[in-house]
């Protein structure tokens, strides 16, 4: 088959003095001619309307992410300073952002450190639901039980322990 193709330029080349082969990446493919087309950046003020809200979507789903990873660096900064208060602050602000899941359970360890077990459970609570994992759950499980025992509120009714 790579024989056949090498022959086929071959021949092309023959009778074009100007001929590129480039590859296409990813598997798929290559580009045999004398210039490959060069694509334009669409004109915005032609776009639909349902163009321009999927745009608009894509752009402010890229600001969260930026923004969330931005209150996440911080806060990691903070931890290795030291700073939980801090580090929990920029966490929050992260979680708030985006609602990820992993920044929502750095956050219920900051609040655990910094023994707001209360915070860390209602956090926790919120963010546990039916589309999780199995795994998921047991974690989320496993914390809620280890904050309640710090927290010294009984498992099952809610109360605190004297």
């Amino acid at each position: 088959m790579s024989f056949v193709v090498i022959f086929i330029i071959q021949r092309i080349g023959m009778l074009k003095s100007n001929l590129e082969v480039e590859s296409l990446g990813d598997g798929k493919g290559i580009f045999v001619g004398e210039q490959r087309p060069q694509y334009k950046e669409s004109d915005p003020s032609k776009w639909s309307p349902e163009t321009r809200k999927r745009v608009e979507e894509y752009e402010a789903d890229v600001k969260a992410i930026d923004e969330a990873h931005r209150y996440r660096m911080q806060a990691y900064e903070f931890v290795k300073l030291g700073q939980l208060n801090q580090a929990a602050e920029a966490f929050k602000k992260a979680y708030e952002v985006e609602k990820g899941t992993d920044t929502g359970f750095l956050l219920v360890e900051t609040y655990e450190k910094l023994g707001r077990y209360d915070d860390a459970l209602t956090l926790l609570n919120e963010m546990v639901t039916p589309q999780w994992s199995e795994q998921g759950i047991q974690k989320a499980q496993e914390i809620r039980t280890r904050l309640l025992a710090k927290s010294g509120t009984k498992i099952g009714d809610g109360s605190k322990r004297d």
